[in-house]
């Protein structure tokens, strides 16, 4: 950019016949130009960095909070996962409970309806 320009233009400066002092403060000037225009250019690339690591910065800080949120969801389905299962335990408990009893409540009813035999067996063998 600037900076070839300057030597370009201090080259051209020089193929004309100048004294050698002058043809010094010409060197001396477009060296100095051309270490400005250098410089500038360096703080121009420093500030894009600058930018580029603040935008690198913004997205590492929204990747850290998407994990986070990620990882608290996670917990929460995890625990959600932990109580469903103690759930179907318990179901599985009182369904197990549920045929034991009705598996009684079977036997009682054959001992009831042979005891209800035996009854009309023995009201039989009186008569009125």
């Amino acid at each position: 950019g600037g900076a070839q320009e300057a030597v370009l233009g201090a080259r051209n400066r020089l193929t004309t016949k100048l004294p050698p002092n002058k043809e010094r403060k010409i060197i001396d000037t477009t060296v100095m130009e051309a270490s400005k225009a250098k410089s500038a250019d360096g703080v121009e690339q420093a500030s894009l960095a600058g930018e580029s690591l603040d935008l690198i910065t913004e997205s590492v800080d929204l990747i850290n909070n998407m994990n986070a949120q990620i990882a608290s969801a996670a917990e929460e389905q995890g625990s959600v996962t932990e109580e469903i299962n103690r759930n179907i335990v318990n179901i599985s408990h009182v369904a197990e409970q549920t045929s034991v009893g009705a598996e009684q409540t079977a036997q009682a009813s054959l001992d009831l309806a042979e005891l209800s035999e035996q009854l009309k067996g023995l009201i039989a063998q009186f008569k009125v």
